[in-house]
């Protein structure tokens, strides 16, 4: 696969500005916080900070991670049982090769519910510091980051997989967050497929 991010790169930043946008990609302002990413349903979203009161979770994937496809229906059931807590759930696809309606497909697929985001210039990725898929970041309403990792151990490394979770960590770092405490591992090392740095 080859990673492009599709901007032509010219001396004015202005022009350069308006090229972004015209590819779509995620607009990086001076704040990371406020980087808006289009979602596959035309509507613009800032997913880095939550609405008042509530928690943003950042999943990102790609369409032919084997592991980020496995942990699909843990990435649903999440979203589903933690909604009702003020907690949204996107799935960030960092592939710049997936388009709308591939993307849209894949949701279909592996019965995601969640926003589905499209970072082909990897301006989340970038932002949340995450290097593989899946990878999981959860922010508040202050843009504060504060859980990054896996979803679970279920993969203790590439190629393993045990029948069972001994650690569920994004639930418990949700569940420590929604009662007003830190989770008790706030950064897990996730294992899964690396995001090429194609810039």
């Amino acid at each position: 696969m080859r990673w492009e991010d599709g901007v032509v790169r010219i001396e004015s930043r202005v022009v350069f500005a308006v090229a972004a946008a015209l590819f779509a990609g995620c607009r990086a302002p001076d704040e990371p916080v406020a980087v808006t990413c289009p979602a596959v349903d035309g509507s613009l979203v800032a997913p880095l900070r939550a609405a008042p009161g509530e928690l943003n979770v950042l999943v990102f994937v790609t369409t032919d991670c084997p592991i980020a496809n496995k942990c699909a229906p843990e990435i649903e059931a999440i979203r589903r049982e933690y909604g009702a807590r003020g907690v949204r759930m996107f799935l960030v696809h960092v592939d710049p090769d997936v388009d709308d309606v591939a993307a849209r497909a894949h949701a279909a697929e592996y019965g995601h519910g969640a926003t589905v985001l499209r970072d082909p210039q990897h301006r989340l990725v970038a932002a949340t510091g995450v290097e593989v898929t899946p990878e999981v970041s959860v922010h508040d309403d202050t843009g504060a980051q504060r859980y990054r990792g896996r979803i679970d151990d279920r993969f203790a490394q590439l190629g393993t997989r045990r029948p069972a979770a001994n650690h569920r960590d994004l639930r418990e770092a949700l569940d420590a967050i929604l009662a007003g405490e830190e989770p008790a591992v706030p950064v897990t090392e996730a294992v899964g497929c690396l995001i090429a740095d194609f810039r």
